[in-house]
């Protein structure tokens, strides 16, 4: 299955590790946050507009999480929930292994396709999972937004899933303005394949 490599071009993110750890530390608030949230919802522009609040986010989660689950978004409703199933994903910290475990298990319960397109939904949030999770597995995955309202849905994929090894943290991404007024994440450029690092 291979690495995930990064698509989006410089500038959405740091690409060094250096890079990564002095943005993380200079959005640091003076109070460290309780780190007792297992969900949480993060922007998903570039690190330099909404890189604080994402960091935040990540450093309000639970210590001691096995798995970060990233939900981004950009997705017509019938486009379905998509399912990055590479092996690894790459960061600038150094790549983070996949729960293809956890994949497998929701694959068995709800259609999942395989998202081969480049989207910074889930891309600018993966450093911030390594940074504060240096151990856990990441799971990226997108989702349309619902048809139906929320109390005719059913239950959630998450309540879908057996008990398993570990407790995955769900992060979902926030995309209802910023969809609206870009359109697409490359203007101009359309959809692309994610199949490695940017030239």
């Amino acid at each position: 299955m291979g690495v995930r490599g990064r698509c989006l071009p410089a500038g959405w993110y740091p690409g060094t590790a250096r890079g990564v750890r002095e943005a993380v530390a200079g959005n640091a608030r003076p109070t460290p946050p309780r780190r007792d949230a297992v969900a949480g919802v993060a922007p998903h522009a570039g690190w330099q507009f909404s890189g604080a609040l994402a960091s935040a986010v990540f450093a309000s989660l639970s210590g001691d999480l096995d798995t970060i689950v990233i939900i981004g978004g950009h997705l017509a409703p019938s486009d379905g929930i998509l399912c990055a199933f590479e092996e690894e994903y790459e960061t600038p910290l150094g790549n983070a292994p996949a729960d293809l475990e956890l994949a497998a298990r929701l694959k068995e319960r709800v259609v999942v396709a395989e998202d081969r397109w480049a989207d910074n939904t889930v891309e600018v949030q993966l450093p911030f999972a390594r940074y504060f999770f240096p151990a856990a597995r990441l799971l990226g995955m997108r989702a349309p937004r619902r048809r139906r309202p929320a109390s005719s849905a059913g239950p959630s994929p998450k309540r879908r899933l057996n008990a398993g090894s570990g407790s995955p943290s769900w992060v979902r991404r926030t995309s209802r303005t910023t969809a609206r007024t870009t359109g697409s994440i490359l203007p101009g450029r359309g959809r692309r394949r994610c199949s490695g690092s940017p030239a």
